[in-house]
């Protein structure tokens, strides 16, 4: 399966029907939930240093999570399926309150971008 890092920068995301509130067909979800979460690999370690931000993961090989300086294991119900993992956004919203050390200020000189144009 392909995996995903998703990135929350600024607010947490919100309901479904508050973020959509012209599409009626939208199933209104009182509490969202992020996930599935997988298990974290190196290359995160990266884009987590990149925004100042802390890694939620379910677990790592020993190797990896050595390597990982901010992050947190989450763990589903289910062990037999992988995809279980989910964690709701008051839980992640709990966890970088209770992480401000780690998580510092917010760093995205790594987003800036200068283009200069050359006439010739």
């Amino acid at each position: 399966m392909t995996r995903f890092l998703g990135v929350f920068y600024g607010d947490f995301p919100e309901r479904v029907a508050d973020a959509y509130p012209e599409d009626e067909t939208t199933t209104t979800v009182e509490e969202p939930l992020v996930g599935p979460i997988r298990s974290g690999r190196l290359p995160y370690e990266s884009i987590r240093s990149l925004f100042s931000g802390y890694l939620v993961m379910a677990s790592a090989s020993p190797n990896v999570s050595q390597q990982i300086s901010a992050y947190t294991n989450f763990f589903g119900n289910d062990l037999s399926d992988p995809n279980s993992v989910m964690m709701r956004v008051t839980q992640l919203e709990a966890l970088a309150r209770s992480k401000p050390k780690e998580l510092g200020e917010a760093a995205l000189s790594g987003m800036y971008f200068v283009f200069r144009f050359y006439l010739a």
